[in-house]
């Protein structure tokens, strides 16, 4: 919380050569930048002394609203693929990292969508906008893949175990197809 809040980060574009182009907004303690499907905003962190909320930065206009405002960390924000709503993990209540969202408009409540004794952090949300893939500690301290359903019945959108090995696997994504799911493991070392 606190040692992170002065680190100082840079969201910047860069072209597919890997010069840069410009840099978008003020340099500072941001984090976790996720662009908007139809490329018109930027959903970030932003550390502080009290903790992180998540901010969103209108790209055409160069103005920044607060998007979360709970004295917590707010963290890995993603976009639905409608770009209507924003997902992302909270340590509120009780200090592991849940799942929320909210209407990417900013109005309204955040919304808990998956609560438990254990923390998640959000790795993507599917472009068929049918899934929340994420990744969930275990009681070894290892983190796991999970998928979460977010259409259908309530009783259909129950978490599902994807990759349960004795190793971290983080940053998981899936295809633009659907069927392959790459990921982060520490099992070669």
């Amino acid at each position: 919380k606190g040692g992170a809040a002065g680190r100082e980060n840079q969201i910047a574009w860069y072209d597919r050569s890997g010069m840069l182009l410009s840099p978008v907004g003020a340099a500072g303690p941001v984090f976790n930048p996720a662009i908007s499907p139809d490329g018109k905003s930027v959903v970030f962190r932003r550390n502080s002394s009290a903790g992180a909320d998540l901010w969103l930065r209108d790209l055409a206009r160069g103005t920044e609203t607060r998007f979360t405002s709970d004295v917590s960390i707010n963290n890995t924000p993603f976009w639905s693929p409608k770009g209507d709503r924003i997902v992302f993990a909270s340590n509120r209540n009780g200090g592991v990292y849940n799942l929320f969202q909210k209407a990417a408009s900013g109005s309204g409540q955040d919304e808990a969508i998956l609560t438990n004794g254990n923390s998640k952090l959000v790795s993507q949300w599917s472009r068929d906008g049918r899934f929340i893939v994420y990744c969930e500690s275990n009681r070894k301290n290892k983190f796991e893949i999970w998928v979460l359903p977010v259409e259908g019945p309530a009783e259909e959108r129950k978490p599902v175990p994807y990759l349960q090995t004795e190793f971290n696997e983080l940053m998981a994504q899936l295809s633009p197809d659907g069927h392959w799911m790459a990921y982060t493991s520490e099992q070669s070392g």
